[in-house]
């Protein structure tokens, strides 16, 4: 039980994050776009174009994970906010999206149990046939099944 309200707490955050919005966007002290963010750990979360608008968000040598909560962007100008569905990776996690902001998506998933692995956190599936935009990594947290952000 001590276990379970710090990850109530943490799930409450990250749900009010994605669905609540955090502004518009960023600002000029943002870190810089990526598609591939590396964990002092070795993990890494990328981003992959599959082609025909899907972009899959993909998690490598992931360890004891159960909580993240994922900001990308893309330009509006050239791609419409796309679906967002779960990955096979995060298969029965709770999952929250936000793509109402436009250059903006917002996603948190969590759970009581931690994953550990690679594969498929996210898809994102653009309109067929949009210009080639890319999309990009802003920010990644994890957390474990405590509720202890992971590095």
């Amino acid at each position: 039980m001590r276990m379970l309200v710090p990850l109530c707490r943490t799930f409450l955050l990250l749900i009010t994050l994605a669905i609540m919005g955090c502004g518009s966007g960023g600002d000029s002290d943002s870190a810089p776009s990526q598609t591939k963010i590396v964990l002092s750990n070795g993990a890494s979360i990328s981003i992959v174009d599959s082609g025909n608008g899907t972009n899959v968000v993909q998690g490598e040598n992931l360890q004891g994970v159960a909580g993240f909560d994922i900001r990308m962007s893309y330009d509006p100008a050239v791609m419409n906010p796309p679906t967002v569905a779960q990955g096979e990776l995060v298969s029965g996690f709770m999952f929250a999206a936000n793509t109402t902001t436009p250059g903006l998506i917002k996603a948190a998933i969590i759970s009581t149990r931690a994953v550990s692995g690679t594969g498929p956190i996210l898809m994102l599936a653009f309109l067929p046939g949009e210009s080639t935009g890319s999309v990009a990594l802003d920010r990644v947290i994890m957390i474990d099944a405590s509720g202890h952000q992971l590095h």
